[in-house]
């Protein structure tokens, strides 16, 4: 647990430490951004998995991300001496357009069923309407996604992949994530953005031999990041670790479908996915019909999208 512990030390002696950039200039109009990159800051490649080490480092500030909305949301209760909710004061900005019963949900179902007829191993073209209960099944999860009244809700990221998760080292190995791009932020249980990040930034093999200690790890830093007055909060909602894991099961079905809505566009090389999805001509009929053709040619081409 070095990188627990790491963190750890770092939270209580107060180093810097962020989950993200302070902006530069922000206001109304303008938002201007530091470059990561002179900070020490760099990504890893779009389309390959992360190892133990980046997981841990990332999952830290993920943790811290959602300590300091509950540290903040706790702060503002007191403030005005009444519940505070950042949804309710929010709620415009925090609107869902796409992991709704959408056309674009539609053609994900529709690309889902279709590669599993293509490439699936497993006996799945007998399988009745698989397409429909391919669908259902991401709608079911996707409603999932909301506020609850019985448990500790934050601001969600909602779209933790590789290019949107940044990495600074020291001596060769991950010292600390930044989190960027914010733009697809919801609102609800913590655990919905960390399955989210675990199924959209690693392997099947990796979660089925390291995901119980990076879940235990991400409450140990959220639990240890929160201030007094939201751990208060936390422990009155009986939000202890073996709730948080039963949550986590709970959002895994909307992890797995993030990942099959956004793996199509994410993981393809960028030159052809350019290509492919920003063609006036066939973005309408790719974007919200079928976008089997581009993403099965791709997967002939390219084994490790195929392997995504």
């Amino acid at each position: 647990m070095y990188y627990y512990d790491h963190f750890r030390n770092d939270h209580r002696a107060k180093r810097p430490n962020p989950w993200c950039t302070k902006a530069v200039v922000c206001t109304e109009s303008l938002l201007v951004l530091p470059d990561l990159n002179v900070q020490g800051y760099s990504p890893q490649p779009h389309n390959q998995t992360l190892d133990l080490a980046h997981v841990f480092v990332a999952t830290a500030s993920l943790a811290r991300f959602h300590a300091a909305v509950a540290n903040y949301e706790a702060k503002r209760t007191i403030e005005l001496n009444k519940h505070y909710s950042f949804f309710k004061e929010h709620e415009h900005i925090i609107t869902e357009a796409t992991y709704v019963k959408s056309p674009w949900l539609t053609a994900a179902a529709k690309l889902a069923a279709n590669m599993l007829k293509t490439f699936s191993t497993k006996i799945v073209r007998e399988i009745p309407d698989l397409e429909k209960k391919v669908l259902d099944k991401i709608l079911e999860a996707c409603e999932c996604l909301k506020e609850y009244n019985d448990t500790i809700n934050v601001v969600l990221h909602k779209d933790l992949w590789a290019n949107n998760i940044m990495f600074r080292y020291e001596n060769g190995l991950p010292a600390n994530a930044m989190l960027i791009d914010f733009q697809c932020i919801r609102y609800g249980h913590p655990s919905f953005d960390l399955m989210s990040f675990l199924y959209l930034t690693t392997s099947s093999s990796f979660r089925e031999q390291h995901e119980r200690k990076v879940l235990h790890y991400y409450y140990c830093v959220f639990f240890d990041s929160l201030e007094d007055a939201a751990k208060q909060k936390v422990t009155k909602l009986g939000f202890n670790r073996e709730e948080f894991l039963r949550w986590c099961e709970r959002s895994r079905m909307f992890g797995i479908c993030t990942a099959i809505g956004s793996f199509p566009y994410l993981l393809m090389d960028p030159v052809v996915a350019q290509k492919t999805f920003d063609d006036p001509a066939t973005f309408e009929k790719y974007f919200i019909v079928d976008r089997t053709e581009p993403v099965v040619a791709h997967a002939n081409q390219d084994p490790m999208y195929k392997n995504r």
